[in-house]
């Protein structure tokens, strides 16, 4: 059997001699079975470093009948014949002897081919690991890169719909612009004529009346002639008043003589004297010499604007400011009337409307701004309009909204113009951001977790007064408008409006003006015109401490986590909260949960 068994077998006494060697023995070591038998199995099959560590092991065993090589499959290295190591799997089982001596039964297999083979599975494992990780690695790089084009692409089929749509209002705008000219200047054509037929003609054949008279005078009554000729002579410098004023109508002659302060002054004087409203002009820093190109438009619009006032405001004050800085000259037409839609003025319903003023001011590379409605009173009906050169910083923008998809929005619509600063999702990370950033303008809703947008403008007006507030937010409500505005916003527009007016808001809060939308703001007037104030945002009765923590109860906080918020006890966070129920007649979370979200104190959404 032994000589049959696939393994080589290796017998061996006490003493470590080798006492019986099969064939397959024969073959892993390269000792015949006569050379084996006889000798020490330590200088026969194992290396030379493992040898006392064999012989202690074996001295051990014999001693106590214990050895951790016994009864067991082991991996080691032996060595054959030629002085290769060799790995083997080795068992070895003793035998107790009738005389109290041991015997040992090793079965041995040589594993050098099991050993290769396991040594090139490993290395074709690494190697398949690495074409793997290279493999990912190429595949993550090709879809970033195949995401990063589908991105620039997406980008870009949005900026040439958008481009398109700004040219298709442009060419509509202009077809517009076009048609309101050409009817402009057939009613100036019209005028004109109207003027020399029923004034001009009818002084000159007065005259030619007149001085028919005074010939036929001349041989009746000589003494009379004298008088004659003098109302001739007034008759005539009538008339050249009217001929020099229609000339001025078509063409200021004072603006190229004395220039645009003077000539705006004039102009001022006579909108009072003509329309009875009261008017007044000022002007600082205006060079010496302004470009007739300039001074013209400028002049026009101020023109235009006085008109506008005359025809809509209802108005009985009038301010006109001519102010130059650096490469800058503006003009500012202020009045305290009743305001203008804005949509007619873009449609051309007031004159040539904003759209012909913008157009003008375009030409002479200018920008031009409409004053909307403000919080602290009107400048509707006139408009500002500015020649400037380059240089001025983007204002810097800290963006905040509890809704990515917005923030996006909102950067996409302001980075050309604006130097985005940040964004936060919530209202306390907005204080801690605007303390840490200083931004000139924050955007922000009403409706945010931790800290609703109002209670955060109280309290980031109180530390950072200097910061501008626009508030970009779902409520129409007036309500809403009123406290936001109480809270120190500079600006308020609604989200679906966002997208043509937010840019415009920056502007004109950047101005030093308040931005209202004009969906909003036609009621913010109603209520300043009738003295009516709107229902304030939340109980009055609350504390600024109790809407904090009425907002964090009603987004499913525990006592614990607004503890943690507001570097509160819990014990303290219970009496606010039993405060709150108490004065609000309320019982239940669930209760209220609903009351914040009806005053706004939590989104809808």
């Amino acid at each position: 059997i032994v000589e049959m068994a696939l393994d080589g077998f290796i017998g061996m006494d006490a003493a470590g001699i080798i006492i019986d060697w099969n064939v397959q023995a024969e073959q892993i070591f390269g000792w015949s079975r006569q050379e084996a038998i006889g000798r020490l199995l330590s200088d026969t099959i194992i290396p030379v470093q493992y040898r006392e560590a064999h012989e202690q092991g074996l001295q051990h065993f014999l001693a106590t009948g214990k050895g951790p090589m016994m009864n067991t499959r082991v991996e080691i290295t032996g060595w054959h014949r030629d002085g290769r190591e060799i790995p083997i799997e080795l068992a070895i089982s003793p035998a107790l002897g009738q005389g109290g001596t041991y015997t040992f039964s090793a079965f041995v297999r040589d594993i050098t081919a099991r050993k290769r083979t396991e040594e090139q599975s490993r290395i074709h494992e690494e190697e398949l690991q690495r074409l793997n990780e290279a493999l990912d690695r190429r595949v993550q790089a090709r879809t970033q890169e195949l995401a990063s084009v589908n991105q620039s692409l997406v980008a870009e089929v949005a900026e040439r719909m958008q481009t398109e749509v700004s040219l298709e209002h442009s060419r509509q705008a202009l077809q517009k612009l076009a048609f309101q000219l050409l009817r402009v200047q057939e009613e100036e054509r019209r005028r004109i004529s109207r003027d020399l037929h029923d004034d001009i003609n009818q002084r000159l054949a007065l005259l030619a009346m007149d001085i028919e008279a005074v010939g036929r005078q001349l041989s009746v009554e000589p003494n009379h002639v004298g008088r004659d000729v003098r109302a001739i002579q007034e008759r005539v410098v009538e008339l050249s008043d009217v001929v020099r004023h229609l000339a001025y109508q078509l063409h200021p002659s004072i603006l190229d003589d004395l220039g645009l302060p003077i000539a705006l002054q004039r102009l001022v004087e006579d909108f009072t004297t003509r329309s009875y409203i009261c008017g007044s002009f000022g002007h600082k820093n205006i060079p010496a010499a302004v470009p007739q190109e300039i001074a013209t438009c400028l002049y026009r619009i101020t023109q235009e604007s006085l008109n506008n006032v005359v025809r809509h405001a209802e108005a009985s004050r009038v301010d006109v400011e001519l102010t130059g800085f650096q490469s800058e000259l503006m003009v500012t037409i202020t009045d305290n009337g009743v305001g203008f839609d804005s949509e007619q003025s873009r449609n051309g319903s007031h004159g040539l409307g904003l759209l012909g003023m913008k157009e003008r001011v375009a030409l002479v590379h200018g920008e031009f701004r409409s004053c909307f409605v403000g919080w602290e009173g009107n400048e509707g009906s006139g408009g500002g309009a500015c020649s400037r050169g380059r240089g001025m910083s983007r204002p810097r923008v800290l963006l905040v909204d509890d809704h990515t998809l917005v923030l996006d929005g909102f950067r996409k619509l302001l980075e050309e113009s604006c130097e985005i600063v940040g964004v936060a999702e919530d209202g306390r990370t907005l204080l801690r951001m605007a303390q840490e950033l200083q931004p000139d303008i924050v955007t922000l809703d009403i409706s945010m977790p931790e800290l609703n947008g109002v209670d955060a403008a109280r309290k980031l007006k109180k530390i950072l007064p200097h910061i501008k507030l626009i508030f970009v937010t779902m409520h129409a409500d007036q309500a809403y408008v009123n406290e936001a505005f109480k809270a120190g916003a500079s600006g308020y527009l609604l989200k679906r409006s966002a997208g043509s007016e937010l840019l415009q808001a920056v502007q004109s809060v950047m101005d030093g003006q308040c931005y209202v939308t004009p969906l909003v703001a036609k009621g913010l007037v109603e209520s300043a015109i009738k003295g009516r104030i709107p229902a304030v945002l939340t109980d009055k009765s609350l504390t600024a401490r109790q809407r904090e923590v009425l907002q964090l109860v009603a987004e499913g906080k525990t006592v614990k986590e607004i503890a943690l918020t507001l570097n509160l006890s819990p014990k303290t966070v219970e009496f606010h909260k039993s405060q709150i129920m108490t004065l609000l007649d309320l019982h239940t979370t669930a209760e209220l949960t609903k009351y914040a979200l009806v005053h706004g104190l939590l989104a809808s959404d």
